[in-house]
């Protein structure tokens, strides 16, 4: 079986109960994460690790927030090399750290913060393991073609067709920022004939956004060219933060062999 969960933001302890929901057996089955592991939530510490540890059976897609923390230990690793600071407090009190860290969502900080343990080889280590990590990855199921990317796919003849409109317009310079950045465009841009796309990083939990469905999997079928888009990104981090204005976000999960979906709820 190949499960899809995308979007799990730090929150790691939904996303132990949803492998056992799964009944996730890495000895015989793949599960795909989507990117966005970290970021927003609480429990970034315990996916870095999980993410370290090469769990067996795991496939990781490079998600933006993965993207943006990859340059974040860039940055560490400058201050460091640079300035030659000793110790992670020093690094977090520097003024270099605004400069070289831009860290919106505080990561960086909670974790130095909380795991006073942290060297300057853990965020090499992490940096190596998001930099080996693909834009997407394909799989053909029951003869069913599917496409698995954080943000949305184009085809590398599409993105030169409308390239230059989709930087002018959306500041797609590229075709990687295109994978992990768009959203609705890839309705219009994206996508492949005969191919399911699955992708997340736009929660359904909103209902001034393109994919809004009560934050639950949202899924259409373009019909000239039969490609259909589902997003599994449900928004859970969201209701964990604003409890009181956002009551319909979940963690999802889609099994690719029947298109299952799995929800855990917070």
């Amino acid at each position: 079986m190949i499960y899809v969960i995308s979007d799990i933001h730090g929150c790691y302890d939904e996303f132990q109960q949803m492998l056992k929901k799964i009944n996730f057996n890495p000895e015989k089955d793949e599960l795909i994460i989507d990117g966005d592991i970290i970021d927003r939530g609480s429990q970034n510490f315990e996916m870095l690790r999980y993410m370290e540890s090469n769990p067996k059976g795991v496939t990781f897609i490079l998600g933006n927030h993965d993207y943006d923390f990859m340059f974040y230990c860039k940055g560490i690793k400058h201050i460091f090399r640079e300035q030659f600071w000793e110790d992670m407090y020093d690094v977090y009190d520097c003024l270099a750290f605004k400069r070289f860290v831009k860290d919106h969502y505080g990561t960086v900080k909670e974790l130095i913060k909380t795991h006073n343990e942290l060297t300057l080889k853990d965020f090499e280590v992490w940096q190596k393991k998001f930099e080996s990590m693909p834009y997407y990855v394909e799989r053909t199921i029951n003869g069913k073609n599917y496409i698995i990317v954080h943000g949305g796919f184009i085809t590398e003849e599409n993105y030169k067709r409308h390239g230059y409109e989709l930087y002018r317009d959306y500041d797609f310079e590229n075709i990687e920022t295109f994978y992990i950045w768009t959203r609705n465009e890839q309705l219009y841009f994206g996508g492949k004939p005969d191919t399911t796309i699955i992708f997340g990083h736009t929660p359904t939990i909103f209902a001034d956004e393109g994919f809004y469905n009560d934050g639950r999997v949202w899924k259409y079928n373009r019909k000239t060219d039969n490609c259909t888009f589902i997003n599994i990104d449900c928004g859970l981090v969201y209701k964990k933060q604003f409890p009181n204005e956002c009551d319909n976000g979940r963690l999802a999960c889609i099994r690719l062999d029947d298109e299952k979906i799995f929800y855990v709820e917070v």
